[in-house]
């Protein structure tokens, strides 16, 4: 699997590997747009611990 990117041609699945930065306190965020230009943007309200 790439490290960033479409996994397979025209796959759709897509990922973006995050920086590593150690252990932290992290608010996620997701924001995606397909090709007919649809936009999503979810939140989670937790934050999360990340080691």
């Amino acid at each position: 699997m790439k490290k960033n990117g479409d996994n397979l041609k025209a796959g759709f699945v897509f990922s973006q590997k995050i920086q590593e930065k150690g252990f932290g306190l992290y608010k996620v965020e997701i924001e995606a747009v397909d090709e007919s230009g649809n936009k999503m943007k979810k939140q989670w309200p937790e934050i999360l611990v990340v080691h």
